[in-house]
């Protein structure tokens, strides 16, 4: 079996890994607790989802939660479930733009009535 060299950019952690394995079990493997708010990672300077597979000696930078990159990355993200929200109980609504802004995000959508405060709960 081929074993994979993990490591974390800008410390001396790094362990060694039997087989493939995804980030989150390499950041979980590597930090324990201290993996909780790793919301995704670079590798080579690409962004990265957590759940790609490493099938190679990589070093892993973490990006947090409360990091101003790890915000945008989850303010994008919710931008996403809730237009996904608005399309399932919505059908005949269509979506805009929706992106994620400074203090978190918003979505244009067009139909032909405003949300009414059920739907808003409901959303």
């Amino acid at each position: 079996m081929n074993k994979l060299k993990i490591s974390l950019a800008d410390t001396n952690i790094t362990n060694e890994f039997d087989g493939e394995l995804t980030i989150s079990q390499a950041l979980v493997s590597l930090l324990g607790n201290k993996a909780q708010n790793i919301i995704a990672a670079k590798i080579d300077g690409q962004l990265v989802d957590l759940t790609n597979i490493l099938t190679q000696d990589t070093v892993i930078e973490p990006i947090r939660l409360n990091c101003p990159e790890g915000e945008e990355i989850l303010r994008h993200s919710i931008a996403h479930i809730m237009a996904q929200a608005v399309e399932q109980l919505y059908p005949n609504t269509k979506l805009a733009i929706g992106p994620a802004i400074t203090d978190g995000f918003y979505y244009d959508f067009d139909r032909t009535t405003s949300f009414n405060e059920t739907e808003l709960a409901k959303i």
